[in-house]
């Protein structure tokens, strides 16, 4: 339960996540996907309820070390200005102290998203565009190995075009040495990008969970009309045999 004044942003809801799974909160403006998110790594303290990460209680844990090990991407990137790419990607890397092979571990970080070290990490925010910026935040988040990528709509913001190379590219990183074992939670109010990038769907109703399952599971058996709607409005369609086939093709 979480409420702000007089408005209720999360109510009863419970969602289990598994490791190395990845799970797509959808829904429309102000359903609570974001609170959600933002609970996962104590930016938001429900009022009642508990929030477990790797069975450590949020409301008890140390929220400086977990924030360490988690990754947290939101839609602008949130690269500091004044820093190089290079140093932005080292940041948690710095602050856990790990002196040995930080330079190494960036570098690796950002060719895992794209971005050729010898061109890129002596750059400063202002020289990229929208998706380099989007890309470094990205190798940021993974740069210290997290167990949890929390994702908040990260390709929102990014034309048509930038949009689906990152999109992309996110696929491929899933697969890779570095993220296979990693929890990875994303907002997006695209169900076409959950359908494409996650392994679940949790569909979110003011506040409440109105389904959670897997793309075909929520194309052959829609639980509430909500969750119809929605699949209707993004032209979403099809026997959940027939999906089936589409979310393997879309598999990492």
């Amino acid at each position: 339960m979480k409420r702000y004044g007089q408005t209720i942003a999360l109510d009863g809801l419970s969602l289990d996540v598994s490791t190395g799974e990845c799970v797509a909160l959808v829904g429309e403006s102000g359903s609570g996907k974001t609170t959600l998110l933002r609970s996962f790594n104590g930016l938001v303290r429900p009022d009642a309820g508990r929030v477990l990460v790797d069975s450590n209680d949020l409301a008890t844990a140390d929220l400086v070390a977990l924030r360490r090990r988690i990754g947290y991407v939101p839609q602008d990137g949130g690269l500091l200005p004044h820093w190089s790419v290079g140093r932005n990607v080292e940041l948690v890397l710095r602050l856990r102290e790990e002196k040995s092979r930080i330079a190494e571990r960036g570098d690796e970080a950002l060719r895992i998203v794209g971005l050729d070290p010898s061109i890129f990490r002596d750059r400063w925010p202002r020289e990229l565009s929208g998706g380099q910026r989007q890309r470094v935040a990205i190798a940021r988040a993974l740069a210290a190995s997290p167990s949890l990528l929390l994702l908040d709509e990260p390709f929102g913001a990014l034309d048509a075009i930038t949009r689906a190379d990152l999109q992309d590219s996110f696929r491929v990183l899933r697969s890779s040495t570095l993220a296979r074992s990693m929890t990875c939670l994303l907002v997006t109010h695209d169900l076409h990008e959950a359908f494409l990038l996650a392994d679940r769907i949790a569909v979110l109703r003011r506040g409440r969970l109105d389904q959670v399952g897997t793309p075909a599971e929520l194309v052959g058996a829609p639980g509430t009309a909500y969750v119809r709607e929605l699949l209707m409005r993004a032209h979403i369609g099809g026997t959940a045999s027939e999906h089936s086939t589409i979310a393997r093709e879309a598999a990492p």
